[in-house]
C-alpha cells in the first residue's frame, strides 16, 4: 500500500511537467487567427473614416464596415495587421480616433468583413508612403 502511495506522489510532478510542456508547444505552434480562401477573398485598398475603435476586441468600424486587426492566412501566406502613422511608423490601436481618415489595405471576405494587412492614418487625405501587402511568412 505504501509503495502505491509513493508511486502516485512521484507521478504527479512528472505528469504536471508533461502537461505544461504540451501546452507550451501547442502555444508556440498556434496558427493564425483566421484562414480565408484566396478564391473568395478579394484584395482591397481604400480610404475610410473611422466610426468606432474597439481596442478590447481589436477591430475598427469605418464606413459601416468591420475591419479586423489580426493575424490571418490567405492560401499559404500569413499576414499580421500593421497599424501605421502618417509617416509609416508602427503605432498602437489606441492612437486611432473616431472621425479620423485612414487608408486600409487588405482582403474583403464574401460576408463583407475586411481583414487588414495595413491601416495607416492619413494627413489631408493623402498617403505619404505605399502600404505593404507582403506576407510575414
Amino acid at each position: 500500500m505504501k509503495r502505491i502511495l509513493t508511486l502516485t506522489k512521484d507521478f504527479r510532478p512528472w505528469m504536471i511537467g508533461v502537461l505544461c510542456s504540451l501546452l507550451f508547444v501547442s502555444g508556440v505552434y498556434a496558427g493564425p487567427v483566421g484562414s480565408i480562401d484566396p478564391k473568395t477573398a478579394q484584395a482591397t485598398e481604400m480610404d475610410m473614416i473611422i466610426m468606432e475603435v474597439h481596442q478590447d476586441e481589436s477591430f475598427i468600424i469605418a464606413n459601416e464596415k468591420r475591419i479586423e486587426i489580426a493575424r490571418f492566412q490567405v492560401g499559404n501566406d500569413i499576414y499580421q495587421t500593421q497599424l501605421l502613422d502618417e509617416n509609416g511608423n508602427v503605432i498602437p490601436l489606441a492612437s486611432f480616433r473616431k472621425k479620423q481618415r485612414i487608408h486600409v489595405k487588405g482582403y474583403i471576405t464574401k460576408d463583407e468583413l475586411i481583414l487588414a494587412t495595413a491601416i495607416q492614418k492619413l494627413i489631408s487625405g493623402r498617403l505619404k508612403k505605399a502600404l505593404p501587402l507582403e506576407p510575414i511568412r
